[in-house]
């Protein structure tokens, strides 16, 4: 069916965000696809019924994130503040009306800007696409903020989510590195400068101010500040320059993710 008009908002998302419906006449042997299309037709996103559910626990709460309990940013090379706490929807293919509430996010997990997209259903060999239409939260423009803003405010959140997984590629290099060669005093500075001290109150490293930058911009609509995009610039600096370090010290340069300038 078509979808109705749905908001881009922090709060019920699930009524009044995005909602696509479809009717299977009988439970599917085949696996239903739902993919979000921007309006030229790239595919942003792409969900499936036969996607497992990810794994419950409390551990999984904030993984990732400093002090939430997890295993610190660097477990995951790809981690990104983005996505932390919410599962992403689930396809569903029983037999009559079934229900999708799109998050408005996309592969990478950061959330989109309000604007006109698509949505395309596949099983077997069925496919239908839909036009979708995602408004902005009419509280937040009364705040001010504008659609320009939260398409600014996703740029910037992208080059933060491409930040966050160069550091963690790197903090991985290091580590790897430092493993095999323990007693490196070169190694030992360079992850010094990387890593959190492990003592209480410890001086943040790099990964860190990093992290906590992607978080900071990331979990509300908002107009980013003039100092989030000046201190996304410092950090990347000083990113390149530990990225420089470390080919120096390990010898040639190993292929990472590069935030975008």
């Amino acid at each position: 069916f078509k979808p109705r008009d749905g908001y881009r908002t922090r709060v019920s998302p699930t009524v009044l965000g995005p909602v696509v419906e479809y009717y299977l006449p009988s439970a599917s042997s085949d696996a239903v696809v739902i993919e979000i299309l921007d309006a030229k037709g790239a595919v942003l996103n792409s969900y499936n019924s036969e996607t497992p559910p990810p794994r419950g626990g409390r551990g999984n709460q904030g993984a990732g994130m400093p002090g939430a309990g997890g295993a610190g940013p660097e477990s995951d090379p790809d981690a990104t503040p983005m996505r932390r706490f919410t599962p992403p929807p689930r396809v569903t293919k029983t037999a009559g009306i079934n229900r999708f509430p799109w998050d408005v996010r996309n592969q990478a997990g950061v959330i989109l800007p309000p604007g006109q997209y698509q949505v395309r259903l596949k099983t077997g060999a069925v496919s239908q696409t839909q036009t979708l239409n995602v408004l902005i939260d009419p509280r937040v423009a009364a705040d001010g903020v504008t659609v320009s803003d939260l398409q600014e405010q996703f740029e910037h959140n992208m080059r933060m989510r491409d930040l966050v997984s160069s550091v963690n590629q790197l903090v991985t290099r290091v580590r790897e590195a430092r493993s095999k060669s323990p007693d490196d005093p070169r190694l030992t500075a360079l992850a010094a400068k990387l890593l959190t001290e492990p003592v209480r109150y410890g001086k943040p490293g790099l990964q860190a101010h990093i992290t906590y930058l992607a978080s900071m911009t990331a979990n509300v609509d908002q107009k980013i500040g003039r100092d989030a995009i000046e201190r996304y610039q410092v950090l990347k600096k000083e990113l390149d320059a530990l990225r420089a370090e470390a080919d120096r010290i390990l010898g040639g340069n190993v292929s990472t993710t590069t935030a975008q300038p």
